[in-house]
């Protein structure tokens, strides 16, 4: 028996080691500018009718801390617009989030946040560095 649990012990810190080697932060550069960009114009066509810039910003944030973003981005693509929900696109809600990430101080990086599922879960929602 107890070759078994030093195997399953052994197997389960190897998934562990490879999830975290998968896994990236918001920190890590996970949108472009052009994204973000992007996600502003989305923001101001269908969502500023609701809602402002800076309500996106800061504490909005608190309850997602620790989350992976395909449960930030299923939220948004689910329930908005308000007067329309689910009518946007994957990539609609991806620049969305990039711009969300832009407005809370997120760097921008070299390759755009993926509407994926996948690549989604793979994202973890940190705080801001100028909020620790």
């Amino acid at each position: 028996m107890k070759p078994l649990f030093a195997f399953v012990l052994l197997a389960t810190a190897l998934a562990a080691i490879v999830h975290a080697q998968s896994t990236r932060s918001v920190r890590d550069g996970v949108y472009t500018v052009e994204q973000a960009a992007r996600g502003a114009k989305v923001f101001d066509a269908r969502c500023v009718s609701c809602h402002t810039r800076d309500e996106f910003t800061g504490r909005y944030l608190n309850p997602w801390i620790g989350q992976s973003t395909d449960k930030l981005f299923e939220t948004i693509s689910t329930s908005m617009p308000e007067d329309e929900p689910g009518s946007l696109t994957r990539q609609q809600n991806a620049d969305l989030l990039a711009f969300i990430f832009s407005r809370n101080g997120f760097p921008a990086g070299a390759r755009e946040l993926e509407s994926t599922p996948e690549a989604l879960k793979a994202v973890v929602i940190e705080l801001p560095a100028k909020a620790r």
